[in-house]
């Protein structure tokens, strides 16, 4: 740990009659004590950087150990040691500093378990290391890590505590009694207060012990509770086969494109070998649209569930029936109910499948906060009982 050392200064020190001559020596002028004043300020300021300590330091050790009396400096301002300054040994160099040079509060001093001065937190050997101060206001011992604790002292513990209890709002006497009587160790105060004590018939779910009134009450948010649940199900199923649609779209694109390549090739094989050799057209690419009308069509719940549970089937069906159309309309007008045209060139639904994607989210996230609203309301009957009948028994 850092020594700390304080003497009694003489008052006729030699370097105080020379600091009285030297401040009568300066000039009262205003104007030229304010540009001196606004000059220190604007030093203070300024944060020493590396190239600052280094010259200090270069300085600090080119300077003397003794004056003309043989008498040894110390600290940064190279001054001999006549009493009541406070002094700091450091843990690096192990020279002497004043506190007030090394720009540090003398109310911390007991708090300081190491210290080391600029110049050697500049060269890397350490930096200043303080206690933790004692949680009481207004005491700056540090506190008793060895035990854990949080204050210097048992004094300074109970005067915190005392404190504390008098100056709170929530707490009353009766109640700190009641809490220190019921709590055995310091993990059952701990935790005290952390669940609401229900009623045993509310614990044990048995509804029909409780009032009439409650009963209707938790009865009709249950009821609106299952209406949401049922349509949060519908939803997350729409989502899923909606999930589904983009696997046969992607399904129907390859299985054109495939067709189409076959085709062109097929059709450059069966050309005369007298003829002269064309060069191989390049199929373009199929990117249909495939927006489905239908899918804003009301259906049941099983005809989302059950498509999904086959999603193989269900894509297979999908697929053959659109390339099916697809075919046919080159020949005949097909009413349908997919857009066939290409995706880069349907406006009309573009961006169709994200659009939807988004609004079931948006539908699914405002159920699901509303039933987190009747839940919490279902919670707040529940408690609100439970208060009054603890209210009417105290």
């Amino acid at each position: 740990m850092a020594d700390i050392v304080v003497k009694n200064e003489a008052l006729d020190a030699p370097h105080l009659h020379d600091l009285d001559i030297d401040r009568k020596r300066k000039s009262k002028s205003p104007a030229l004590m304010d540009v001196k004043r606004s000059k220190l300020d604007s030093h203070s300021d300024d944060v020493e950087t590396s190239e600052d300590i280094a010259k200090q330091y270069k300085k600090y050790q080119n300077a003397p150990k003794f004056n003309l009396n043989s008498e040894e400096l110390f600290c940064i301002c190279r001054r001999p040691d006549h009493g009541g300054e406070l002094m700091i040994g450091c843990d690096g160099c192990e020279e002497w500093f004043h506190f007030t040079c090394m720009k540090m509060s003398q109310s911390y001093q007991s708090l300081i378990d190491k210290f080391y001065c600029k110049f050697c937190q500049w060269q890397g050997k350490g930096l200043t290391r303080y206690n933790k101060v004692c949680r009481l206001p207004g005491c700056m011992n540090p506190i008793r890590s060895e035990q854990r604790s949080k204050y210097c002292s048992e004094e300074c513990g109970l005067k915190y505590m005392t404190r504390f209890l008098e100056e709170s709002e929530s707490l009353s006497k009766e109640g700190i009694k009641f809490a220190l009587t019921h709590c055995k160790t310091r993990e059952e105060l701990a935790s005290l207060g952390a669940t609401f004590p229900e009623l045993p018939e509310i614990a044990d779910k048995n509804v029909e012990k409780l009032p009439e009134e409650i009963q209707l009450q938790l009865r009709t948010i249950e009821g609106k509770m299952k209406n949401i649940e049922k349509n949060i199900e519908y939803i997350t199923a729409q989502q899923k086969y909606l999930s589904l649609r983009k696997d046969i779209i992607k399904r129907i694109n390859e299985s054109l494109q495939e067709s189409a390549e076959k085709k062109s090739s097929e059709e450059a094989e069966d050309e005369s070998a007298s003829k002269k050799k064309k060069k191989k057209s390049k199929v373009a690419k199929f990117d249909l649209c495939c927006f489905d009308s239908s899918l804003h069509d009301e259906k049941s719940l099983e005809f989302y569930v059950s498509g999904v549970e086959d999603s193989e089937g269900t894509v297979k069906k999908t697929v053959e029936n659109v390339i099916d159309i697809y075919n046919k309309q080159e020949e005949e007008d097909v009413d349908t109910s997919v857009c066939l045209q290409d995706r880069r060139k349907c406006l009309r639904h573009n961006g169709w499948w994200n659009l939807m994607a988004d609004e079931l989210w948006k539908r699914s996230t405002e159920l699901q906060e509303s039933l987190a609203i009747l839940e919490n309301e279902k919670q707040d009957t529940v408690r609100d009982y439970s208060i009054q009948v603890y209210e009417k028994d105290s």
